[in-house]
Formats: structure tokens, sequence, C-alpha cells
């Protein structure tokens, strides 16, 4: 079997890009042909600008520049006899995704991220017809959600859930040997995660004023510098910021973690990466009551909290602080959801099941 991948393989879109590579991975262990398409055009269009990030023209002209170029990238060699699995979320890069989803001739497979795809995409805002279009289109549709698959589902019967996956032997790391390294000790509660605001940070740190632990907050973001604020104004000194973190030593932030906190306002159907990370890690999570983490931390396997209720919030941490029990009864009930629904081996059979099923059905 050959799959052609097509998703963003760029920086701004970790997560996107992250998840692909893992299922790319998982797929290729089942002897898979996969064919990174969207690697190849960034790395063979995409003008390489020092410090482009930082520069607001240079990342302008370098996103005029991948625009103009892309029309002259050709398509995959047999695209028309395989399955085209094209990833979304929002953003130039699905600007991209789109046009080439518009001239393939083969099965088409859709992924949906989070819902921004069809709604606050900032940078091609009245693009929302062409791309309920591009969901109504395809042979399958898939979501990581049973939210997303509400908000969506409409556009095409063949919307399926399938979880975000988790190599869990990433993270069978010692807890001591990871505060070690870290340098780090005592409990220690995180945040983990790009900082934007709609993550709720803002609100974890001020839930964190009376808690007598290690308070650490790892990721970077453009609320960065307002929350490095907030926190020297209402816990001086208490805080640790990790702002870039490689991702050979991400597992070790979150081994070291006793705590796992993911105070997010609002869901856009999206599932968190981190998230499946925290749970294969067996760490004791407390997250708002929306989204993913109602629909992964129900049954016992976290405490969920009101959003923007920092009372709420601060109880529950600790609450968990107090109850080493508790903490140990959460992580491994975490573990053990992630053993049996989470691995990306059966990620990849369920993906597997339903490429197969769906060229059998149109041959």
């Amino acid at each position: 079997m050959r799959i052609n991948m097509f998703s963003p393989f760029a920086p701004i879109t970790s997560g996107v890009v992250t998840y692909s590579e893992d299922l790319a991975e998982a797929l290729e262990r089942h002897d898979v042909e996969i064919n990174r398409v969207n690697r190849q055009f960034w790395s063979s269009y995409r003008l390489k600008l020092p410090g482009i990030y930082a520069s607001g023209w240079a990342n302008r002209f370098d996103w005029a520049f991948t625009k103009a170029v892309s029309p002259f990238y050709g398509l995959p060699q047999g695209s028309e006899r395989t399955i085209n699995h094209f990833h979304v979320s929002g953003g130039l890069f699905n600007w991209l995704v789109q046009k080439h989803y518009d001239r393939v001739k083969g099965y088409r497979v859709v992924t949906i991220h989070d819902q921004n795809f069809v709604t606050s995409n900032r940078h091609h805002p009245y693009d929302e017809a062409e791309q309920l279009k591009m969901l109504s289109e395809s042979d399958l549709v898939i979501v990581h959600t049973e939210e997303l698959k509400r908000r969506v589902g409409f556009a095409n019967p063949n919307t399926v859930v399938i979880p975000h996956g988790v190599y869990r032997e990433r993270f069978a790391i010692d807890p001591v040997e990871a505060k070690h390294r870290i340098g780090v000790e005592g409990p220690v509660v995180s945040q983990i995660g790009f900082m934007f605001n709609h993550k709720g940070i803002h609100d974890f740190i001020k839930a964190t004023t009376r808690v007598e632990a290690t308070i650490l907050i790892v990721g970077s973001g453009p609320d960065e510098a307002r929350l490095r604020r907030l926190a020297d104004y209402l816990c001086p000194g208490r805080i640790l910021f990790r702002p870039y973190v490689a991702d050979s030593e991400f597992p070790y932030y979150l081994a070291a973690s006793d705590i796992v906190v993911f105070p997010r306002i609002h869901s856009q159907g999206e599932c968190s990466g981190v998230l499946v990370q925290a749970m294969a890690a067996g760490k004791a999570i407390v997250a708002n009551n929306i989204g993913c983490f109602t629909e992964y931390l129900s049954h016992g396997r976290g405490i969920l909290t009101e959003p923007e209720n920092i009372h709420h919030l601060q109880s529950a941490i600790l609450s968990l602080l107090q109850d080493s029990a508790a903490c140990r009864q959460y992580g491994q009930a975490c573990k053990d959801f992630a053993q049996r629904h989470l691995e990306w081996d059966l990620i990849a059979d369920q993906h597997m099941t339903l490429y197969k099923q769906l060229a059998y059905n149109q041959s």
C-alpha cells in the first residue's frame, strides 16, 4: 500500500507536523510506503531567510513567494491510483494543501485537526465555502474528537473519529532521573504547550499563588512576555519558564512533572498532543471540562474543572498535592487508557482498515 501524505511540515504548525510524522512512522512500521509530499515542497521552494519568524516583512515576503511558486509544484506520480491523505488545520499551509487537493485524481482522505480550518482562518478568511466543499467531496474525513465530528460532520457522512496517537515508550522515564536532569526537586506542577491566550496560562499562574511546589511552564508563544510579567508580579521567583525544549528533552520535562495542568479556556474540537503524552506518561492531570479533555479524562482519569474558575483550578491542584495515592490512581488510569486506545500501532491499524475499505468499495 502507498500513501501520499500532504501536511504542512513547517515549524509554525508543529502540532500538525508532529502528528503527521508520527502517523507516517506508525504506518511505515506496517510496511506502508509513505510519500511525504509537502515536506518536499517546503524544502524545495520555501525561502530560507535568516530570522524569518522574527521579521515581519521577511515573513510576509516568504509567504508571498511560497504562494507564487506553489502552482508549479508537480503532483506526486501515481496520485490517481493511490490514497492521498491531507492534514488540515488553518493558515497558509492549508491554502497550499487545498491547491494540491483540487488537482489530485485518486482517493482523497482528509484529517481535520481543529475547526480553525473552516472558521477563524485569519490568513484566508473568505475560504470557508471552498473548505467545506473540500470536506464534502472527500472520500473519508477523520477527526480526533466527537466534538469536532459534531461540528463538521454535517459536511460529509463519512466522518469518523480516530484518537490522537502516542508512542508510550518515549515517556517511560524515571521521574527521579528526569527531575535531576532538568534541575528541579520536590513536587512539580507543570503547564506545557504554546503560549496563546486561549490556553488559559494566565489562570494557571493565578491559581498557583498558594501552591507549595515547583511551578513549571514549558513553551513559547506570543503571550510569553505578558505571562512572565504576570508571574513576576504574583509569584516573584517561584515560577520556572523553559521557553524552548528540544524534542529529545521534552519527555524528561513531562516525566519530572507530578501534576500536569490544562487550563484551556475554549475548544476548537482539537485534541491536545501534550494531553495524550501526559496520559501515556501516567501523570495526574487537571484540565478544564471542555473538548478533548472531557472525552479523554472522564471516568476517573483526571480532575475536570470549570473553565476560568481560578478557585476551582487551585483547589484541584492543592487536593492532588495533598493526596499522593490519588495522583497514582489517576496516573495509572491514564496510562491504562493510553495503552488500550492511544498506541500508534492501534491508530495505524484503524487507518489501514479504512484505507482498504475505501479502495475496496470504489474498485
